[in-house]
């Protein structure tokens, strides 16, 4: 008897992101688990030495999304690597080039001077804190159309309005904004500034 575990992976999208990490990937494919630890994904540059992590979002069998790693070492821009994703047999998802290619780039959205502010807003039901973000290439038009995404303490906070150059945000799940050890984090549709 011969036990043929078989999983492709057929489109990577973005193929190239933020040299700092935080990119967003899609990753369509065939035979993908259910479980976000069944199919962990590594960024190669050099065959697995120094792969670096993208941690698994979401999980169903046809697709999985996952986020680079924001804590990784800046690569150079320019620098490609290879995406891999693992199957709970410890084998790699068969994956055709280009089809799995990836480069780290220099991301283009800034934010300006000035550009993070926060107002409460007594009004809103229930009352809450808004961030406003104020920059550029806040979101990818060209392509999807995909938003910024702001985290506090791991939390994606709720999107009110969104557009290239300012994105609102209303607060959720934070009991206190004037907190010192709050862990803030933007994550542009091509990754980290």
């Amino acid at each position: 008897m011969i036990l043929n575990v078989v999983s492709s992976v057929t489109s990577v999208t973005p193929s190239t992101g933020s040299r700092y990490g935080g990119t967003l990937l899609t990753i369509a494919g065939t035979n993908f688990g259910t479980v976000k630890t069944d199919n962990p994904v590594k960024i190669a540059t050099n065959g697995g030495a120094g792969a670096i992590d993208c941690f698994v979002q979401t999980i169903v069998p046809t697709q999985i999304t996952c986020r680079i790693d924001e804590n990784m070492k800046t690569k150079d821009a320019g620098t490609t690597a290879e995406v891999a994703v693992m199957l709970k047999t410890s084998e790699e998802a068969q994956c055709t080039s280009p089809v799995c290619n990836w480069s780290y780039v220099e991301p283009t959205p800034t934010i300006t001077a000035d550009g993070m502010t926060k107002e409460f807003d007594p009004d809103s039901n229930p009352p809450a804190w808004k961030i406003k973000i104020a920059g550029t290439g806040l979101r990818d038009s060209a392509a999807s159309g995909a938003m910024s995404d702001l985290q506090i303490n791991g939390v994606s906070q709720t999107v009110l309005s969104h557009t290239d150059t300012l994105a609102i945000f209303t607060v959720t799940n934070v009991p206190n904004l004037t907190l010192k050890n709050l862990a803030w984090n933007l994550f542009f549709p091509a990754g980290l500034p």
